[in-house]
C-alpha cells in the first residue's frame, strides 16, 4: 500500500511543481461552518475535507460509506446490510467486533444541519440535496460536544430560496436499480420560501444464494420539506421535516469457504430489513445587535428498525431471529455568538435526551423435530435512557495582526440507565439452572432481569495558535481534549455482571500541527497536518467466560497512542484540468490492554494494532473538460482509491480487510441551452473483492460482507 500511495504522489509531483508563467485559472474559495460561523477553510486551524454539492454529484456520493472512499483517514463499514455504519477517523471510533447494537455510540459525531445523531440505527440515511459536507478531523468537543472525540461529519442541506425552480433526475444501473431524485423550490410570500426534496431507489441485489437466485434488492424512499421565513430584518426561522424508509434485502453474509464468489450469500432468511425514520428540526436565529446573534436549535428524531437475522448462514434454520430497534432522541441547543474588534466568541447550553429499546427474538434448530414442541430459543429486551447536559464556550483572540489565540472549554454531564430482560427456553434454562416451567408451552424458562444506572461528567478543552504568515499561508498548532461517556453494550447477555459493569469514559488528548497554503497564483492548494493522540480508556467489546457461558461486555483499553498525518494537494493545471491528491497515514497501538476474560483469567493484548484503521489511505482525483459538442460540454472525472489492510477484531487477527485499489470514472454532459445534464458512470471498474466486515459465528464459521462488485449506470437531470 505504501508504494501504491507514494507512486501516485510521484506521478502528480511534476504537475504540482510545475510553475507556468501565468495562470488565468484560480481555485474556488471553500467556505465552511466548522466553528459555527462561515469562514474560508484556509483560515481555520482544523484539518477539514469539504465537498460541495457539485463535487458530491460528480463522485456519486449517496451515503456515509461512499463519502469515506474519498477522505483519507476516514473509514466506514457496515455490519447490518446497507445500514448501521461504523465511522472511524484517524483510528478513533467504535472499537467492536460486532457493532450492530443500537445502544452503542461512536466516538465520531454525525450532524445533519447541526443536529447530532447518536445510535448507529440512525446513521444509514441517504444523502440528497446537500449543499455541502464537511469532515472535521480531531476532537471537536468544545463546540460539537458529546462523542466527537474522533471528529465530526457535518451534513448541510440546501435551504429554501426565493426563486421558483427545481430539478428532476432519474438513473439506472447494472443491477436493474432505478433511482429518482429531485427538488422543488418556491416562494410562498414575500418573506417565506419552501423547498421539497426526495430520493427514491428500487432494484435488484448484487448478491445471489447458492442456487444462483438473486436475493431481494432494496427499495428506499427519503423526503425532506424545508421552510425558511425572514420574519423581520433580524429574525429568521429555518425548519425542516424529514422521513425515510428502507426495505433492503442486500448485505447478506457470505460464509467463508462455502463458495469462492464473495457475492454469494448462503442462508434462508428471505424477509427484508424494514427501517422507518422520522424527524424534524427548528432553527431560530435572532440578531440581537449588529455583532451579537442568538440561535436556538431544537430537534426530534425517531427510528424503528426490524432486521431479520441469521447467524448460521446455512440453508436450513439453525439459528435465526429478528432484531427490533426503536430509538427516540430530542436535543436543544442555545447559542450566543459575538464579535468585536479583536475577538470572535461563542457560548451556549446543550441538552440531549435519548431512549433506545432493543429487542431480540432468536430461534434455534427450528426445522428439527422436538418432542412436545420443544424448541430452544430466547427473547431479549433492553432499554437504555440517556440525558446529557453541557455548557460550552470558545473564543478566538487576535494577539497581533497575524497571530491569534483560540481557547475553548466544555463541561459535560451524562446520565444513563440500562435495563435488561432475558427469557431463555429449554436447554439453556437447564444449563443455567434457576428455571421455571411455562404452564402454556411446557418450556423450561430461565429469566434474567437486571438494571443499572450511572452518571459521568467531564471538562473538555481546546487551546490553539493560528499564525497567518501571509494572506495565502496559515500555520497552526493546537492541543484539544475529547470526552466520550461510559456506557453499556446492548448485546444478548445471560449474567447480571454484564449489566452492572459499564465501560468507563474515554479520554483523548490530541496534539496537532499543520499548515494551509495557496500557491502558484491561486491555482494550487497545499494543506498538511501531523497529529499525536494520547488515548486513555478506549472502549472496546470483549467476550467473558464465567465458567458456564460466554457473554459480551464493554471493556476499556488502558492506553492507546496514535500518530499520523493528513496531506491534501489540489492543483488547477488550467481552466480544463483539475487534479487532487489526498494521503492519510495512521499508526495506532494498544500500548496497554489487559482484560478479564472470566474465571479469574486475563488476556494481554498489549502491543497489538488498533481496529478499523488502514495504516495508509489515499485518493487521486482528476477532472478534465473534454470540450464542446452537440450543443453542450463534456467532462471526464476519474478517481483512484487505495487502502492498506486493517483489522476487524482484536481477539482474532485473521479477521481483516486486505489492501485494495478501486477505480471509479464518470463522463458528464451539460447541454448549454437547456441545462440538461447526463452522466455515464462506473464504480469499482476493476471488480475488486473488498471485504468490509467479518465476524466469527457461534459455530466457528466466519461470516463476511463485501463491497458491491463493478457497477455502471446512467443518469439524466432536468432543471426547471
Amino acid at each position: 500500500m505504501k508504494n501504491r500511495v507514494f507512486s501516485s504522489a510521484v506521478v502528480l509531483a511534476p504537475l504540482l511543481i510545475a510553475s507556468p508563467a501565468a495562470h488565468s485559472a484560480m481555485l474556488e474559495e471553500v467556505v465552511v461552518t466548522a466553528q459555527k460561523r462561515e469562514q474560508n477553510s484556509q483560515e481555520v486551524g482544523i484539518t477539514i475535507n469539504a465537498f460541495s454539492s457539485k463535487k458530491l454529484d460528480e463522485l456519486g456520493v449517496v451515503n456515509t460509506e461512499d463519502l469515506a472512499n474519498y477522505v483519507p483517514n476516514l473509514n466506514v463499514r457496515k455490519t447490518k446490510g446497507e445500514n448501521y455504519p461504523t465511522v472511524t477517523i484517524r483510528g478513533v471510533g467504535l472499537m467492536s467486533g460486532d457493532t450492530n447494537y443500537a445502544t452503542s455510540t461512536s466516538s465520531t459525531a454525525i450532524h445533519l444541519d447541526g443536529v447530532y445523531f447518536g445510535s448507529p440505527t440512525m446513521l444509514g440515511f441517504q444523502l440528497f440535496d446537500m449543499a455541502q459536507v464537511e469532515v472535521l478531523k480531531g476532537p471537536q468537543g468544545t463546540l460539537y460536544g458529546r462523542n466527537s472525540t474522533a471528529g465530526s461529519v457535518n451534513y448541510i442541506t440546501r435551504k429554501p430560496e426565493e426563486e421558483f425552480g427545481g430539478t428532476f433526475k432519474v438513473g439506472y444501473d447494472s443491477f436493474d436499480v432505478f433511482s429518482s431524485w429531485g427538488t422543488v423550490n418556491s416562494a410562498v410570500t414575500d418573506n417565506t420560501a419552501v423547498r421539497f426534496a426526495y430520493r427514491y431507489e428500487k432494484g435488484d441485489s448484487y448478491q445471489e444464494d447458492l442456487s444462483g437466485d438473486a436475493w431481494d434488492g432494496a427499495e428506499r424512499l427519503s423526503t425532506r420539506m424545508s421552510v425558511g421565513i425572514d420574519a423581520t430584518e433580524r429574525f429568521r426561522v429555518d425548519a425542516s421535516l424529514y422521513t425515510g424508509n428502507d426495505q433492503s434485502g442486500m448485505g447478506r453474509n457470505h460464509v467463508r469457504g462455502i463458495d469462492d464468489d464473495p457475492w454469494v450469500a448462503d442462508g434462508n432468511v428471505l424477509e427484508n430489513y424494514d427501517i422507518e425514520f422520522y424527524g424534524g428540526r427548528l432553527n431560530l436565529n435572532y440578531d440581537l445587535t449588529d455583532s451579537l446573534d442568538l440561535t436556538s436549535l431544537s430537534s426530534w428524531n425517531y427510528v424503528d428498525a426490524e432486521l431479520p437475522d441469521e447467524a448460521d448462514g446455512a440453508s436450513i434454520v439453525l439459528q435465526e431471529g429478528v432484531y427490533s430497534d426503536r430509538v427516540v432522541q430530542v436535543s436543544q441547543e442555545l447559542r450566543l455568538t459575538g464579535q468585536g474588534d479583536s475577538v470572535n466568541w461563542t457560548a451556549g447550553l446543550y441538552y440531549f435526551g435519548e431512549e433506545v429499546n432493543a429487542e431480540r427474538e432468536v430461534e434455534y434448530f427450528e426445522e428439527f423435530y422436538y418432542p412436545g414442541d420443544f424448541h430452544p430459543g430466547l427473547v431479549y429486551d433492553s432499554e437504555q435512557q440517556t440525558d446529557a447536559y453541557a455548557v460550552f464556550g470558545q473564543a478566538e483572540f487576535d494577539l497581533t495582526q497575524n497571530l491569534s489565540l483560540l481557547t475553548g472549554v466544555r463541561w459535560s454531564k451524562e446520565e444513563k440507565s440500562f435495563e435488561v430482560t432475558n427469557r431463555w427456553n429449554n436447554f439453556i434454562g437447564d444449563v443455567l439452572g434457576d428455571f421455571e416451567v411455562d404452564p402454556d408451552t411446557g418450556y423450561r424458562i430461565r429469566n434474567l432481569n437486571a438494571t443499572d444506572d450511572h452518571e459521568w461528567d467531564d471538562f473538555s478543552y481546546k487551546l490553539g495558535l493560528n499564525y497567518q504568515a501571509t494572506n495565502d499561508l496559515l500555520v497552526y498548532a493546537s492541543v484539544s481534549n475529547g470526552f466520550k461517556s461510559g456506557g453499556y453494550l446492548g448485546s444478548i447477555t445471560v449474567t447480571p455482571e454484564a449489566v452492572h459493569n459499564p465501560g468507563d469514559p474515554e479520554d483523548l488528548t490530541a496534539y496537532e500541527v499543520g499548515l494551509k497554503s495557496i500557491l502558484l497564483d491561486g491555482s494550487l492548494r497545499l494543506n498538511a497536518a501531523g497529529f499525536y493522540y494520547d488515548y486513555k480508556d478506549m472502549q472496546a467489546e470483549s467476550i467473558v467466560f464465567d465458567g458456564i457461558v460466554s457473554y459480551q461486555t464493554l471493556v476499556n483499553v488502558q492506553q492507546v497512542t496514535i500518530d499520523g498525518f493528513d496531506f491534501e494537494a489540489t492543483y488547477l493545471v488550467n481552466e480544463d484540468l483539475e487534479i487532487s491528491l489526498g494521503v492519510g497515514y495512521t499508526n495506532g497501538t494498544h500500548d496497554e490492554f489487559i482484560t478479564d476474560i472470566g474465571s479469574g483469567d486475563e488476556q494481554d493484548y498489549s502491543g497489538t494494532r488498533i481496529l478499523n484503521a488502514p495504516e495508509w489511505s489515499g485518493v487521486l482525483y482528476a477532472q478534465y473538460n473534454l470540450g464542446e459538442a452537440f450543443g453542450g460540454e463534456f467532462e471526464l472525472v476519474g478517481v483512484y482509491l487505495s487502502n492498506s489492510d486493517f483489522d476487524f477484531n482484536f481477539t482474532d487477527r485473521s479477521l481483516k480487510s486486505g489492501s485494495y485499489d478501486l477505480f471509479d470514472a464518470r463522463i458528464n454532459f451539460t447541454h448549454q441551452a437547456t441545462g440538461i445534464q447526463a452522466s455515464l458512470w462506473g464504480k469499482n471498474l476493476t471488480d475488486e473483492e473488498v471485504l468490509v466486515h467479518a465476524f466469527e459465528r457461534g459455530d466457528g464459521e466466519i461470516s463476511e460482507l463485501y463491497l458491491p462488485p463493478r457497477r455502471v449506470g446512467l443518469s439524466v437531470e432536468l432543471p426547471f
